[in-house]
């Protein structure tokens, strides 16, 4: 009598495999999209730290030169510019400048501005900068949706608003706006007739193309007073 075969019962069917490597697949989906999330996090701290450190700096030359820095100081990242406070500019982790809006008399108090990636960054709700429109710095999706500030509130706008006005001193209604027209005031504003007719450099789009933290793009006719005397 020949002895009976073992049956071999060592090998997967089809269906165990791809069960197998379906399940495989979902935890490395869920593992990307987890460590996606925590880098996010991560340069959100970073800019967060970054902006902070950016204040104690402005509040410290100011101490020195009662005043704040030019408006082109944080334009160039990793720069000197910032000797003796900083040994260099921070910059976002994207690798561009940081916002920096100061007032019109940038004596008086500035703003400055990052992309937060966590829209529902408890920062930024607490900012009121979760909207659409942000902080009133951009538009859409690139709206800068947090921000440091000084002398002046870091939102630009009510909210759930549109960017302010310039409106004339002393009284008086303000002058109508012109349509998809923008100025530098130095803020990005809603241009008035005067205001675009008078400003050397405009734009169309209602973030000013993030230009407004070079002083050669500010409306000075708006600035010194032009049409009654500009807002920022």
């Amino acid at each position: 009598m020949q002895p009976r075969k073992a049956v071999n019962q060592a090998g997967l069917t089809m269906i165990e495999l791809l069960l197998a490597l379906g399940i495989v697949s979902i935890l490395l989906i869920a593992a990307y999209f987890l460590m996606q999330t925590q880098m996010s996090r991560s340069r959100d701290a970073r800019r967060k730290a970054d902006l902070e450190k950016i204040k104690v700096v402005f509040e410290d030359y100011y101490n020195d030169n009662t005043c704040y820095p030019p408006a082109d100081v944080l334009l160039n990242c990793n720069a000197n510019t910032l000797n003796p406070y900083l040994d260099k500019v921070p910059c976002d982790p994207t690798g561009e400048p940081y916002l920096y809006q100061p007032e019109a008399d940038r004596c008086a108090g500035y703003r400055i501005y990052a992309r937060i990636e966590e829209p529902d960054d408890e920062n930024v709700v607490d900012l009121g900068c979760d909207g659409a429109n942000g902080c009133g710095i951009g538009a859409g999706f690139e709206a800068y949706n947090y921000g440091v500030s000084s002398g002046v509130p870091v939102t630009t706008q009510a909210a759930g608003g549109s960017n302010p006005t310039p409106s004339p001193s002393g009284g008086g209604a303000s002058p109508s706006p012109t349509s998809g027209v923008y100025v530098c005031v130095p803020v990005c504003n809603v241009a008035t007739q005067d205001y675009a007719d008078n400003c050397e450099v405009t734009f169309t789009n209602s973030n000013c193309d993030n230009a407004c933290g070079s002083s050669a793009n500010w409306c000075e006719y708006a600035i010194s007073g032009g049409a009654g005397g500009g807002g920022g």
